[in-house]
């Protein structure tokens, strides 16, 4: 991106001052503005134009999901999530909407491709006066087409059906298949009769919400792979290469759009994409482990967070002894409640460096409780990004819905410095188009990628225009009415029936604190297995250590965000624990290690299980583990430490 020149002084009272609520921009910037401004300004233009329904909507099927969206209109439109457990009220907890209603299924999906695919071009059709600034690839084979109709149907984006094998989250795909998957983005970009071979012109993105392979091997020209002196190790042309970072380019290398893509489970994949289209950045966690050094003093966060302060981002700067490992996990106990996460390490796929080069572990990925746009400096974050056991794969699985990370090694420079990412974003550049790279080197096909809506604006929606209105007055019954109806038929007949549905409803609705005074009732009453799963992400974002683990024991089966959980209340605890409660907290962490590597947790314990059980009673918990273990090489890690 060229430098923000005079001509975006034009609008800096519109993107910095207060002033900005009233005057929203127009969907025609000044003259002169550069295009990633531009295009900001375009997606903010279609969001004006549509209200926002202060509600939302769970359905519990995918004929229920494309028939809320196809009632979206020109004029309003309204968040609609799958219900679950783990997305859902994660969702509803950032963006607090005056009530959240159940739809009951509609049922009748059609079994035919063809059938679907009609459904939802037929729910995307919504037009506006501003132009599309994109294009959607899915595949209706594939469970995150949800993301893809939501944000064609929210941003006016045609819809491209692409079939084909192009590897998955994991892998790597070679010359031939990211030569094809090339051929078809640009087929469609040419079929759609919008101008789209350079910046500035109508088509700007292209999102993929299927499964496409991170990394390719594509063929390229020696002059399109950067020549940097003093690298610490050559370029070769058979390493990969980020495969969102090499499409939309043409044969001189030169970028025609920004490319992204969406992959993985359908509640995930619909919380990807109305996050993005309804959420602003929330309280921005800047968090930094880079000493301040030559090379590396770029990159810290300070400039960073005071050029947001000044848009009315509320950020929080994280240096130094708070980025320690220790420090680190105790802020791990309750979740981390940022909405946007901007996070300097290094490191491998599966670990990530804090204070002092001492290397955390993908088990260390915080828990976040309300969803997280991240820009995480970081070597191969996203090489595997459907693994989670790698630093980025982790991210996405516990609730990151928009990422900015690499593929392979990338080095430093091929990263845009906070600060400059800050200037970009505050003057409304949307966040994965506002960190790529766009001159020098590292401008040329490369190793760092983008995951969710690249036109998702970070930041506060009000400030750009962005309206809500009252829900409509149906009959629709809010949760939280629902649920009260619940707790008073409990006072005179309670069952762990009633108790379940009021916590259900509960936590579906984002009270966590009621939920936390019901978990409470209900093991008064007996009825303490009814609640406890439902009562375990409210206990812990209330870091109730105690009450976590009896509920924890209470449940017939977990989830694996609860054994995450469980950990991250624990760990800064350690030193702590006493008595009959520690006895039985570290009883119970003893059989619930985490993976891949059990030992590693073990070995976190084994003093604090010495401490309380003595040494037998450590030696016993850790061969029953090692029985326990399917990989003898853990199970003889597990033995070693008990010696």
């Amino acid at each position: 991106m060229r430098s923000l020149g005079t001509g975006a002084c034009v609008i800096a009272s519109l993107l910095c001052g207060a002033s900005m609520r009233a005057q929203a921009p127009s969907s025609a910037p000044p003259a002169e503005v550069p295009w990633p401004v531009s295009l900001g300004f375009r997606v903010a233009a279609l969001e004006q134009e549509r209200k926002v329904v202060d509600q939302v909507v769970l359905v519990p099927d995918e004929a229920t999901y494309v028939a809320e969206i196809a009632q979206w209109t020109a004029t309003t439109r309204w968040p609609v999530l799958f219900e679950e457990s783990r997305f859902a009220p994660s969702f509803i907890r950032a963006f607090k909407p005056s009530r959240v209603v159940r739809r009951a299924s509609i049922g009748g999906w059609p079994t035919s491709r063809s059938e679907r695919e009609a459904l939802v071009l037929q729910a995307s059709s919504i037009r506006a006066s501003t132009a599309s600034p994109g294009l959607v690839f899915t595949s209706m084979d594939d469970s995150a087409w949800v993301a893809g109709l939501a944000l064609a149907a929210a941003r006016c984006l045609p819809i491209t059906f692409l079939e084909g094998d192009f590897g998955d989250e994991f892998g790597t795909i070679d010359a031939s298949r990211f030569t094809e998957l090339r051929r078809r983005t640009e087929a469609a970009a040419e079929a759609s009769g919008l101008s789209w071979r350079g910046l500035g012109d109508a088509i700007e993105t292209v999102v993929l919400c299927r499964a496409v392979a991170p990394k390719c091997i594509p063929k390229l020209a020696p002059e399109l792979r950067p020549q940097v002196a003093g690298l610490p190790q050559p370029i070769r042309a058979d390493d990969p290469l980020s495969t969102m970072d090499c499409l939309c380019r043409h044969d001189d290398g030169n970028r025609w759009a920004i490319a992204s893509w969406i992959f993985g489970p359908r509640d995930r994949s619909a919380f990807v994409a109305m996050s993005s289209l309804f959420l602003g950045p929330g309280e921005t966690w800047l968090m930094s482990q880079y000493p301040n050094a030559q090379g590396w003093a770029a990159y810290l966060p300070q400039a960073a967070a005071a050029r947001l302060n000044k848009t009315e981002i509320t950020t929080r700067v994280v240096v130094g002894n708070d980025m320690t490992l220790d420090a680190w996990r105790r802020q791990l106990m309750g979740g981390f409640n940022c909405g946007m996460l901007w996070l300097n390490s290094h490191g491998q796929m599966w670990e990530f460096a804090l204070e002092n080069n001492v290397m955390a572990s993908a088990n260390d990925v915080p828990l976040t409780n309300v969803p997280v746009a991240l820009h995480l400096i970081h070597s191969f974050s996203l090489a595997q990004a459907g693994n989670r056991d790698s630093v980025g794969g982790r991210f996405i699985q516990q609730g990151a819905y928009c990422v900015h990370g690499s593929v392979y090694e990338p080095f430093l420079p091929a990263f845009t410095p906070p600060a400059l990412l800050a200037e970009r974003v505050a003057y409304l550049a949307p966040l994965l188009v506002s960190a790529r790279v766009f001159e020098g080197p590292f401008s040329l096909p490369w190793r760092t990628t983008g995951y969710g809506d690249p036109l998702h604006l970070a930041m506060i929606p009000a400030r750009y225009g962005v309206q809500r209105v009252a829900p409509p007055d149906d009959s629709a019954i809010a949760l939280r009415v629902s649920a009260i109806s619940s707790l008073q038929a409990l006072k005179g007949n309670p069952t762990a029936e009633g108790f379940a549905a009021a916590m259900h409803d509960l936590v579906m609705s984002g009270e966590d604190a009621l939920a936390v005074s019901l978990s409470t009732m209900s093991v008064q009453a007996g009825f303490a297995k009814a609640t406890a799963l439902d009562a375990l992400g409210p206990l812990f974002r209330a870091r109730d250590f105690d009450a976590f683990v009896e509920a924890f024991t209470q449940c017939a089966s977990h989830r694996e965000d609860d054994t995450t959980m469980l950990w991250h209340l624990a760990l800064g605890r350690f030193g702590t624990l006493q008595g009959d409660d520690g006895k039985r907290a570290v009883a119970v962490l003893a059989r619930n290690l985490r993976g891949p590597d059990a030992s590693v947790d073990f070995k976190l314990l084994a003093p604090t299980l010495e401490r309380l059980l003595g040494r037998d009673g450590m030696r016993e918990a850790g061969e029953r583990a090692a029985a326990n273990e399917k990989d003898a090489t853990v199970a003889a890690k597990l033995r070693a430490i008990c010696r």
